[in-house]
């Protein structure tokens, strides 16, 4: 029988600000075998974990709940809430290198969020760390809806269709990529030198 191994570490780790994790591997055990390495297919708390590490989005929360900047250096919210500026953290790159810029953060919009949310209207680049997220709505907790919006590798994506998210094949944008997926449901996660 499997079981969770080192997932409070993962968390507090994972909920930092941007420390370095040179030299950290996390091994996580858990009662059911990992179903995906996709984020639209995860089943319960040891997903949502191992993507927290894996998967980077604009904003997080720290360890006091507070939202605080991840890829995102700063955002400002219009009055009305229904837009929600961000400026993208200097140099950002995906764990294969490929950078990280507004670009590819609002086609990860679209992917990730944008066909399932009738509100979301457009994005707008503004420049090259520059982004604008607009909805037909306003929305009371813009920034809070978007902790959970992780930034995807749409290169990756393009490349390998349906199988990108394979170990085989898998790319990351938060602090960790991942080193081995094993048939027994066994993880291995390494430091990601490009975070």
């Amino acid at each position: 029988m499997k079981f969770f191994l080192l997932t409070l570490p993962l968390v507090m780790l994972a909920c930092q600000a941007h420390d370095s994790f040179e030299g950290v591997t996390f091994r996580v055990g858990h009662w059911v075998p990992l179903s995906s390495l996709h984020p639209f297919e995860r089943n319960g708390t040891t997903e949502n974990i191992v993507f927290m590490a894996l998967y980077e989005g604009l904003v997080r929360l720290d360890k006091a709940g507070n939202i605080i900047p991840g890829l995102a250096q700063s955002w400002q919210i219009n009055a009305d809430n229904t837009s929600i500026t961000f400026t993208l953290r200097p140099n950002l790159r995906f764990s294969d290198g490929y950078p990280i810029n507004s670009l590819t953060v609002a086609a990860s919009k679209w992917y990730f969020t944008g066909r399932f949310d009738n509100t979301f209207v457009s994005t707008e680049i503004i420049d090259e760390r520059t982004l604008r997220f607009n909805y037909s709505q306003p929305r009371l907790f813009i920034a809070e809806e978007l902790i959970r919006f992780y930034i995807l590798p749409i290169h990756i994506i393009e490349q390998h269709g349906s199988r990108w998210h394979l170990p085989q094949n898998h790319v990351s944008s938060g602090p960790f990529k991942l080193h081995s997926l094993k048939t027994d449901g066994s993880l291995t996660l390494l430091a990601n030198p490009n975070y």
